[in-house]
């Protein structure tokens, strides 16, 4: 019996010692295992690291300036024969399913061909897409120095607009401000104070600068436009068709100095007399923090009138790639953004063809 026991002792200590050693085991592969995986990950964040200049300081990109950036946009707004060739492909089915404006057309700027399109021969109003017009048109009339030459609201265009319900820029009536400050607040504002004052500094009169609008929508061949005013404004004989705000666009992208407005997602005003500067921005990039758009925005234009609808251009970046959506006419509620969310359905229609 004593016997008996001592043999169960001793298996007791053999089996006692076998899982001691088997944990032993355990814990050293588990040490060498977490000493691997953080050797990795060393070295990993070493690559992600940026380089250090010769002084020891880790080197930083330095921010591009307006003019950097929007030479850059212009620069590949054209067609791009260095890119891979996509053969695209458009969801009509989900475009008459979704498309609420009564006109759109989407254009590949890489490949220059239209992709889909809605009524875009139609003759409609343009609303605010007016001042793609005014801003090239001013843009090319003014040198680089004429930009910080000091303009001033009158009275008579402050309350005329008031009185047309149009935006304003948020200049004081007698205000003075630089011909810079102007453009953007034509463009980022949508301001219907500042395109008169640039159509009257510009040309000298609101119609001699409509004549100029107008010999240029002539010249590339916008045969179904014709401008009544620099605003876009409602009249009934101011009209556009969405083919001809392509030929616009593809003039006025290749000017580096219109690309700096149409990119703008805020402008800030030069500050005076101690205060500061008026902060300028886009109904666009308001839209756009709420609309769920899944592509990157790289500029755009917005419109509306009652007549008109809401009306609407962006350029959009997707994969790489750069499309212009265009759309008048879209159904306003509350949100004012269904022309927004038509362009998000454009895009979400467009697919590449396999290889």
């Amino acid at each position: 019996m004593e016997e008996i026991e001592k043999r169960r002792a001793a298996r007791k200590r053999r089996r006692r010692q076998k899982n001691i050693r088997r944990l032993l085991l355990i814990g050293a592969l588990a040490l060498l295992l977490y000493m691997g995986v953080r050797l990795i990950q060393n070295g990993a964040d070493k690559d992600r690291q940026p380089p250090e200049a010769a002084n020891g300081q880790t080197e930083t990109a330095p921010e591009k300036t307006d003019e950097e950036e929007a030479t850059e946009v212009a620069a590949e707004t054209e067609p791009d024969g260095t890119k891979e060739t996509i053969n695209w492909s458009f969801n009509e089915n989900l475009a008459r399913r979704r498309i609420q404006s009564e006109v759109a057309l989407l254009y590949s700027v890489d490949t220059d061909e239209v992709l889909y399109e809605k009524n875009a021969d139609l003759i409609t109003y343009p609303a605010s897409l007016t001042k793609m017009m005014t801003q090239i048109v001013a843009v090319e009339h003014l040198t680089p120095a004429m930009l910080d030459e000091e303009v001033m609201l009158s009275e008579e265009i402050y309350w005329e607009m008031v009185a047309e319900e149009a935006s304003m820029s948020g200049f004081k009536p007698g205000e003075i401000v630089t011909m810079r400050d102007m453009l953007y607040a034509n463009f980022i504002a949508s301001a219907g104070d500042a395109s008169e004052t640039i159509a009257i500094e510009v040309a000298g009169s609101e119609a001699d600068f409509v004549a100029l609008m107008n010999e240029k929508a002539a010249e590339l061949g916008m045969q179904d436009t014709v401008f009544k005013n620099p605003t876009g404004l409602h009249d009934p004989e101011h009209e556009t068709t969405a083919n001809d705000l392509l030929k616009l666009y593809q003039y006025a992208s290749r000017n580096v100095e219109f690309m700096k407005y149409f990119t703008a997602d805020h402008y800030t005003t030069q500050p005076k007399d101690g205060s500061e500067g008026l902060e300028l921005r886009p109904r666009l990039w308001e839209d756009l923090q709420d609309s769920g758009m899944p592509y990157r925005v790289l500029g755009g234009k917005t419109g509306f009138t009652e007549e008109a609808g809401l009306c609407l251009i962006t350029l959009i970046e997707r994969s790489g790639y750069r499309f212009l959506v265009i759309s008048m006419g879209a159904p306003y509620d509350v949100s004012f953004t269904t022309d927004l969310e038509d362009h998000i359905w454009i895009m979400r229609g467009l697919s590449r063809n396999p290889q």
